[in-house]
């Protein structure tokens, strides 16, 4: 998967690897089109599809998904 990076209107694609955050989580990571469709928006006009949708199950799983990101 690639991710859409923009430093000082340069844009460029950085190869980001979702597989070892998923192996280690205990919750789900969701990388489905509809799921990453729905999460695109907040009911403001900014539409930004994330690379995936993370539901933490516990206090361990947030501190992975911090220190991944």
């Amino acid at each position: 998967m690639y991710f859409l990076c923009n430093f000082t209107n340069q844009n460029f694609y950085m190869p980001i690897d979702l597989q070892p955050l998923q192996s280690k989580l205990r919750g789900e990571l969701l990388l489905d089109e509809v799921t990453r469709t729905l999460y695109a928006t907040d009911a403001s006009i900014y539409f930004e599809k994330p690379l995936a949708v993370a539901i933490p199950k516990d206090e361990d799983d947030i501190k992975d998904l911090i220190f991944f990101c």
